[in-house]
């Protein structure tokens, strides 16, 4: 299962090379240029879901078919499945036992940071100076990261394990965060997430960890793939907000002057002035530590 997902993960890896880099030439020739070549491709995808997949219910002898002309639409029971379609953001948390919430919840940790990317590029162009195509060149960077790192996946979890190799791969994810915390200079940033490039491979454990715990209890595939897709959903909504709020607030505080005693306000100038703008990067860095003592304890 974690060989099928790290391929999966390279292609998506792939994806995200391709695009970065594409992206950033279009938006050259303006932004509704880019917009529209990304709907084209959308359409293509969704034209080849609509001709190439198949359905995982069977209509004609399903339950919900209606080849039955006696059978009649329930209202009722649609309008409850719509009120309800909100709620499945939160089923892996609370419906399927402590186990199950441990694993989503590592699986939100190790997420998160993934949802920063319009504030880091933000922060790239406000503190690093990068234009976008600069920005799409570390994005491409860090897909072909990701295609080399899922690919050699296999190969490492048979000789470490997935648990080990899911602690080595969280641990490597922090080398990022921490040196833009503690650095103003992106290449040096670049080299970081250079030599930390199993760090877009963390999830595999854990969602295989997951995928294994379903089949155990006999929740349908297609159920908990949905439910897992509306939780993190969700915390791509959510994520945005925070990380903006950090940014913008620490860069508040980084030019402030703070009251109290002149040797706590000459300490706190120093530590915003230096690190304010960085709370996002230093968020990463706290739900990585939470990330790894969790995987520890639970894995």
């Amino acid at each position: 299962m974690g060989t099928v997902l790290g391929r999966q993960a390279a292609l998506i890896s792939s994806g995200f090379l391709f695009g970065s880099l594409l992206g950033g030439r279009l938006t050259e020739y303006g932004e509704r240029t880019a917009y529209g070549c990304a709907s084209i491709f959308s359409a293509f995808a969704a034209l080849n879901a609509a001709l190439a997949m198949s359905d995982t219910l069977d209509l004609t002898t399903s339950s919900v078919s209606m080849t039955d002309e006696t059978k009649s639409l329930n209202w009722t029971s649609l309008k409850q499945a719509l009120l309800e379609a909100p709620l499945s953001s939160v089923q892996l948390l609370f419906h399927y036992g402590s186990q199950m919430r441990i694993l989503a919840l590592l699986l939100l940790l190790q997420s998160a940071p993934m949802y920063m990317g319009d504030v880091f590029q933000v922060f790239a162009k406000e503190e690093w100076g990068l234009k976008p195509n600069d920005f799409g060149k570390i994005v491409a960077l860090f897909g072909v990261l990701g295609i080399f790192s899922n690919t050699t996946l296999s190969l490492i979890v048979k000789q470490l394990g997935l648990r080990t190799f899911s602690l080595f791969a969280i641990l490597s994810s922090l080398l990022f965060p921490m040196t833009a915390i503690f650095t103003n200079n992106y290449r040096h940033v670049l080299i970081a997430g250079s030599i930390g490039l199993y760090a877009g491979a963390q999830k595999v454990g854990t969602t295989t960890a997951i995928t294994s715990l379903a089949n155990e209890r006999g929740i349908p595939q297609g159920q908990l793939q949905g439910e897992k897709a509306s939780m993190l959903a969700l915390l791509k909504i959510i994520c945005p907000v925070i990380y903006s709020a950090l940014y913008l607030k620490g860069k508040e505080w980084s030019m402030n002057s703070f009251d109290g005693a002149e040797e706590n306000k000459f300490a706190l100038q120093m530590i915003m002035g230096k690190f304010g703008k960085k709370l996002p990067f230093v968020l990463n860095c706290t739900l990585g530590v939470i990330a790894f003592i969790v995987t520890l304890q639970s894995m």
